[in-house]
């Protein structure tokens, strides 16, 4: 957004007043710890995911699109190696001043680079070939492999454009502007949030090259809010169940809606959660039997604040939030991933929005409980 399997693993690697009282209910929270559980419970008006029919599943549709996403004959264009910078940043100064509950701070870096195509980055997974694949508002993919020893980067990146489902890269702002990623059996799916749809991308059969092939078209009026260019699908997750669930950045009129995609491209089962007063929902992902939310609300005072969750199906795991009083920016993506002990590790990584004033900051934090 803009402010204001073996064989997978080789073909991805050679393929990521008012504001004073605020401030004022920032310091109470900090004076009595975390104190926000009810921001990522509290559901209003959820329906019914038992509503007699079956939900639409993305397993179904795969077979069909993978000829046209993956498609014989064309040369298989590989992604471009990208010089990036790692520099580590020290994580006393974001332990100390960060609110965590079940969460321990593993490593944190800022990420740059001379390539001009890079940065901008929302959607986040990791993937199981020990990666970290994003994807850029600039219509790209960004990989960054991992040290398989210690899960952390290991300085080798790729680089290479989002593509449509004639092969050409995605040029115009209105059908490049990526913001959501989610991943499965080699499959990774984007959601856009100005022509608001979802595409898939054989990255198993085609790598980086893959086509974007379109998996569902979400209609613009949606249960309680109407999607509009820059407030759209921001987050995108893949349940267990195959079935796809999105994240919208536009605003309800309760909260934060997230809902399962149907197969009119309407939301079902739809939620709003009470994040913390005027955040956005950024960022969504699903994997090991955890959800992780993850929420920026910004203001030219107070700067960006971030809130993020991680629950099961017997509630709240962890929860945190970051502002200004450490290292933080735009943070848009989320993923859950695994540490060198079998652990969950939560990746956080910012939307530096090809702005010189921001920052691609990229977290790592390890579940304790």
């Amino acid at each position: 957004m803009v402010v204001h399997g073996s064989d997978l693993g080789v073909m991805l690697k050679v393929t990521f007043s008012a504001v004073r009282s605020a401030e004022a209910r920032l310091m109470g929270l900090r004076a009595a710890g975390l104190s926000f559980v009810a921001c990522f419970l509290t559901g209003v008006g959820a329906a019914s995911e038992n509503d007699g029919s079956p939900p639409w599943a993305m397993g179904r549709q795969l077979v069909d699109l993978k000829t046209a996403s993956c498609p014989v004959g064309p040369v298989k264009r590989p992604p471009e190696n990208l010089p990036l910078r790692f520099s580590a940043l020290n994580v006393s100064e974001i332990s100390g001043p960060a609110l965590l509950s079940g969460l321990v701070i593993a490593g944190a870096w800022e990420l740059s680079s001379d390539t001009r195509a890079f940065g901008g980055l929302s959607g986040l997974v990791e993937t199981p070939d020990v990666g970290l694949l994003a994807v850029g508002d600039n219509g790209i993919f960004v990989r960054l492999d991992l040290d398989p020893l210690t899960h952390f980067p290991s300085g080798e990146a790729q680089i290479a454009p989002l593509r449509g489902e004639n092969g050409a890269p995605l040029t115009a702002q209105r059908d490049r502007d990526a913001e959501g990623l989610a991943f499965r059996d080699g499959w990774a799916l984007v959601s856009f949030e100005h022509n608001h749809r979802i595409l898939a991308y054989d990255l198993a059969g085609c790598g980086l090259a893959a086509r974007g092939v379109e998996l569902a078209h979400l209609a613009t009026r949606q249960p309680g809010v109407r999607l509009r260019p820059n407030l759209g699908a921001e987050a995108l997750g893949l349940a267990s169940d195959d079935t796809l669930w999105v994240g919208l950045e536009a605003p309800g009129k309760q909260g934060a809606i997230m809902g399962r995609v149907g197969p009119e491209g309407i939301l079902e089962a739809e939620q709003q959660t009470r994040p913390p007063s005027m955040h956005l929902m950024t960022g969504l992902d699903q994997k090991r039997g955890l959800v992780a939310k993850l929420f920026r609300a910004y203001d030219p005072v107070r700067g960006n604040r971030i809130a993020f969750s991680v629950s099961d199906r017997s509630g709240l795991r962890a929860e945190g939030r970051l502002d200004t009083s450490g290292p933080v920016d735009n943070f848009e993506g989320i993923a859950i991933g695994q540490n060198p002990q079998g652990g969950t590790r939560i990746w956080l990584i910012s939307d530096d929005n090809f702005n010189p004033s921001q920052r691609t900051l990229l977290f790592a934090l390890d579940l304790v409980n």
